[in-house]
């Protein structure tokens, strides 16, 4: 169940957008569609050609080559990319107030890895830290990160172990000058909740700067869109029921100019003594989350902050998530559990984008 690329096999599996494009019974040729793997998971792209001579082979190898560098700098499976040598510095003395950094004990960062720290921290402290990407220790101690083996889904992390993961969570311990980070206590980052969706908004980018007006970019479920589709109309998106034995859409969002991510506790879990345990681990408890919110679906300016979002509401469950999403009018959907059936709620305006 490891995955090579920059997410775990878990997280690459919440796939709740259903794309509706790919099902399209045809395309017309002014449209082009690029399709590849990537962080363990898929891409779908789908794009007007801006009839500026750029051929679509040039296009795909300018994204792949931005994907794989981003790769470089995330993955937690490669033991040199920016964040596992960050993770493998030693701590530097808290107590010490100007603290002298060199080579052995902090890192030179790319722009890439300041943008998603920043991120990071702005959703970890408007979320009260219930998105919180210093849980290393946690995730790997609960077999979801790079470390997975099978022994993981045959037994629960011990008590004790977990409080002593607890001691070493605190995300403000992550420092930086500049392009320079360090951190104060034995802490073990994972942007994996950010970077996904930090991905598609840089391909976002690539995609303007060839002056490409409408388009679709997916990445294992986060996704941005620009403009119309194939139809001249809004892009079609299909929100999946959180089921993991059905495909079916519980409905259907328009979207011209809009950044979209998802979270969900359906796909990926394992079982101990026929208790359920969800990948989503809560940093307050340092346990699975065990509400009733089964999938959350954020719509925004940028997906790498609604990707950050969708996980904190994943862990603030159906009732504290949605005060939250209202709190901040952040449009999202909740799909949540009650008496064996799924029920849904919205905040801030999301039922704008439901195709009616």
């Amino acid at each position: 169940m490891k995955s090579n690329g920059l997410f775990p096999s878990f997280k690459a599996s919440l796939i709740l957008v259903s794309l509706l494009f790919l099902l399209a019974c045809s395309q017309p040729q002014a449209y082009v569609k690029l399709q590849g793997a990537i962080f363990g998971t898929t891409f779908h792209i789908t794009y007007k050609d801006p009839s500026t001579g750029v051929s679509k082979d040039i296009i795909l190898s300018d994204i792949e080559e931005r994907l794989k560098a981003l790769d470089l700098i995330f993955s937690t499976y490669k033991t040199n990319s920016e964040i596992s040598r960050f993770n493998q510095l030693p701590a530097v003395n808290a107590a010490v107030a100007k603290p002298e950094l060199n080579k052995d004990n902090s890192l030179t960062v790319s722009d890439d890895f300041i943008y998603v720290l920043d991120v990071s921290r702005q959703v970890y402290q408007d979320s009260n830290h219930a998105f919180n990407p210093a849980i290393g220790q946690l995730v790997n101690l609960w077999g979801f990160g790079p470390k997975l083996t099978l022994d993981n889904f045959e037994t629960a992390p011990k008590t004790v172990a977990i409080k002593q993961a607890l001691q070493h969570i605190d995300f403000n311990t992550v420092k930086n000058i500049q392009r320079i980070v360090y951190k104060s206590s034995p802490i073990s980052i994972d942007f994996s909740a950010v970077a996904k969706g930090y991905a598609v908004d840089q391909i976002a980018v690539l995609l303007n700067d060839f002056h490409i007006q409408h388009y679709m970019i997916e990445i294992g479920g986060e996704l941005v869109t620009l403009g119309n589709n194939t139809s001249g109309k809004a892009w079609r998106i299909g929100v999946e029921t959180p089921d993991a034995l059905s495909t079916q859409v519980s409905g259907v969002l328009d979207l011209h100019d809009a950044a979209l991510a998802t979270s969900g506790d359906y796909r990926n879990f394992f079982e101990v003594n026929g208790k359920r345990y969800s990948h989503t681990i809560d940093p307050r408890t340092g346990y699975p989350v065990t509400h009733g919110l089964a999938s959350v679906t954020v719509i925004g300016e940028s997906s790498a902050i609604a990707d950050a979002w969708a996980t904190a509401f994943m862990v603030l469950g159906e009732k504290d998530g949605l005060a939250l999403a209202k709190q901040h009018k952040i449009s999202s959907l909740f799909i949540f559990r009650e008496n064996n059936a799924f029920k849904m709620a919205v905040a801030a305006n999301f039922e704008q984008y439901m195709h009616q």
